[in-house]
């Protein structure tokens, strides 16, 4: 009866320890499945804001935030990088013991919009596939670096000479006016509506510059890249020569203008000084722009150091060739652009060594990548808070917010909460996108200052005020005169209406006083 007992207990025991030794392996696969489906889900939507975002960036490089927007971008792909090591590590985990090959193509290393804008990868007689992604992205992004700083060259010269056409149009329509305070009038022809676009809409930023604001959206993932192809186990001698020539090549770019910054153009010809509100005239919308300029206007403005035509001439090559790099950085701080520039370089470095492990340790790489990506992001904070280099408000405040969440980011991941820690990542390169729509919404609301209507408002205000002094004195013989004085050389963005008024009337007094400047009969 006992053993009889026994028996029934030892095989009721057993077959209950059986139920649950098949039942927890059964939970936990579709624990580590939910949770590596949830790093990819997640990654793959950030890498998407991200993508956005650069193109956005890409399109309005011309804006002075364009060179400070360089900060955010390696801290939101160093998030990508981080949810794609607990994908893998969580896919490892799901494996099992028996199956330790990185065969799906969701794990390769920089296979991420973000990362590899093209997606190109190399086919498998050239490299392992594995590596396949790495490889492409090295190639891919160096020839779109090279393609968009060469279109941007492009366009930047096609814009100079659309804006000389303007300025000669504008010139030759006002010396045709005869009645004093005529305006110009507002024709909008079609290289005015081109030139309005290039300004705007697409990046016009000329040689070397062009090169340096695409190398900022794009160097931690080349890195990243690079470091893959050289320390992976199924490197060769295509992916180490790739890896050497092409990584050592972005590494070294940011030094090479900074070179030009402190060495070669030193001291810089240029010095900031503090912007002046915007008069209502340079509005197109009054209340949106106004409610914009706090946030989104630059604070401060590089302009020439010195005041004769040498250090003019100077200024002007410097900030043509040189200004899009450090224009978005504040006076004393236009080397920063090398500190974004070290700390990309270290996130793709350290994401790149972890991605190259052997997928049996890829848990012990996402620890330690992820703690090394949330130490650079304390790092970012510290020198944003301890120098401000940003001019626009909006630049300092994004990058101050997204390097935060990175670290909020990473320590979730850490304590292995891996779809609060994507929701985090998700705000976070929303928020990287808000600067850039900021920016385009604050362009619409600027009026150029070459534009017909700005200079017909300025000359309207002048007239009318005068007018009122000639009314009140009970003279309206007179003629109306401009407030304003021709100055020695035309405005940079064009000749105005009342310079050319102006001008005429100095030079028929100057003929009138001339001997033998009036005809013949006149008194």
């Amino acid at each position: 009866m006992t053993a009889e007992n026994g028996n029934t207990w030892c095989t009721r025991r057993q077959s209950t320890t059986a139920t649950h030794s098949l039942d927890e392996p059964q939970i936990r696969l579709n624990g580590t499945s939910r949770t590596a489906s949830a790093a990819s889900v997640a990654a793959s939507r950030v890498s998407t804001v991200v993508a956005t975002t650069i193109v956005l960036a890409l399109l309005l490089s011309n804006s002075p935030s364009a060179g400070a927007a360089s900060s955010s971008f390696p801290r939101l792909q160093g998030l990508v990088g981080t949810l794609r090591l607990t994908a893998r590590c969580t896919q490892s985990l799901s494996r099992g013991d028996d199956d330790n090959s990185d065969s799906s193509s969701s794990s390769y290393p920089v296979n991420d919009i973000s990362d590899n804008p093209l997606l190109l990868h190399l086919p498998s007689s050239a490299t392992q596939p594995s590596i396949s992604y790495a490889t492409g992205a090295l190639l891919g992004n160096s020839a779109l670096a090279i393609v968009v700083s060469s279109v941007s060259h492009g366009l930047y010269e096609l814009l100079r000479r659309l804006r000389q056409k303007a300025v000669k149009r504008r010139s030759n329509a006002a010396m045709m006016f005869t009645e004093k305070g005529e305006q110009v009038h507002n024709d909008v022809s079609f290289f005015d509506g081109a030139r309005v676009i290039c300004t705007y809409f697409l990046p016009t930023t000329p040689l070397p510059a062009s090169m340096l604001l695409v190398h900022a959206l794009l160097v931690e993932p080349t890195v990243n890249a690079a470091v893959v192809s050289l320390a992976s186990g199924d490197r060769g001698v295509t992916s180490v020569i790739l890896g050497l020539v092409i990584g050592l090549g972005w590494i070294a770019l940011p030094f090479a203008f900074l070179w030009l910054l402190c060495v070669r153009h030193s001291p810089l010809p240029v010095a900031t000084v503090a912007v002046r509100r915007i008069p209502n005239v340079g509005l197109r919308f009054e209340r949106i722009g106004r409610a914009l300029e706090w946030l989104c206007a630059e604070r401060e403005e590089w302009v020439a150091a010195g005041r004769t035509r040498v250090a003019r001439e100077a200024a002007q090559n410097v900030m043509a060739r040189l200004g899009p790099t450090f224009r978005g950085f504040r006076g004393g701080r236009h080397w920063y652009f090398i500190v974004d520039a070290a700390l990309a370089v270290l996130t793709g470095i350290f994401v790149g060594a972890a991605e190259s492990v052997e997928i049996a340790d890829a848990c012990d790489a996402a620890v330690w990548g992820t703690a090394c990506v949330a130490a650079i992001a304390v790092a970012s904070i510290v020198l944003i808070v301890a120098l401000r280099p940003f001019v626009v408000r909006s630049e300092l405040y994004s990058s101050l917010c997204v390097s935060l969440l990175a670290v909020v980011a990473g320590a979730l991941m850490l304590a292995s909460d891996v779809e609060a820690s994507g929701v985090v990542s998700l705000l976070a390169s929303v928020l990287g996108l808000l600067p850039p729509i900021a920016a385009l919404l604050w362009n619409a609301c600027l009026r150029e200052k070459d534009s017909d209507v700005y200079w017909n408002k300025i000359t309207a205000r002048a007239s009318n005020g005068k007018r009122k002094k000639v009314t009140r004195s009970g003279s309206l013989d007179h003629s109306v005169q401009f407030s304003r004085r021709p100055t020695t050389r035309s405005s940079v963005f064009g000749v105005s209406a009342a310079y050319t008024e102006t001008k005429k009337q100095d030079n028929k007094k100057e003929r009138d006083d001339k001997p033998g400047g009036k005809p013949c009969g006149v008194a």
